[in-house]
């Protein structure tokens, strides 16, 4: 008989196979909620912020400001993308956030309020000052008509190409 191995009799065998299976039970449950918690949580419903409906003639300004909450591993650049913002846009209208860490649970200002460049509604429109495109779709039979925007950004370091 194996001295380090404890006999196999009765009471004393179940009670460490009881202790084992509880351990391992709670072990992976915990891992678990954990786990579930951090894939289920999600960006915080906004509405969207690239499509508008075209506001008559004289209203030159679209969308509203809105706020999001930041997420452990998020920075100014993932919550950008995720709202179609663009990289300058979200940083200014966050003045001394650090834009790699802003901590979870920062709210963050998401620029989603656009003012319109003073240009024909028509086609594409490169605003180079606020740097976004706009574009104009030809409305379709019974559609109202619309806009989408998007951020742009420098092609390369020093040029001044969008």
């Amino acid at each position: 008989m194996n001295p380090s191995i404890p006999p196999r009799n009765g009471s004393a065998w179940l009670a460490w196979s009881a202790l084992l299976c509880v351990s391992i039970y709670l072990s992976g449950c915990s891992t678990f909620s954990d786990w579930r918690s951090s894939s289920t949580r999600s960006a915080p419903p906004t509405t969207p912020s690239d499509r508008f409906l075209l506001p008559p003639e004289g209203t030159d300004v679209v969308g509203m400001v809105q706020i999001a909450t930041a997420r452990h591993e998020d920075t100014l650049s993932d919550i950008a993308r995720r709202y179609d913002l663009g990289y300058e846009e979200i940083v200014a209208a966050n003045p001394g956030m650090d834009p790699w860490l802003p901590g979870e649970g920062t709210q963050v200002v998401l620029p989603t309020q656009f003012v319109l460049p003073d240009a024909p509604r028509e086609g594409l429109v490169l605003n180079l000052a606020a740097m976004r495109l706009f574009y104009y779709p030809l409305p379709g039979a019974d559609e109202p008509p619309r806009l989408i925007t998007h951020p742009i950004g420098i092609g390369r370091e020093g040029w001044r190409t969008p």
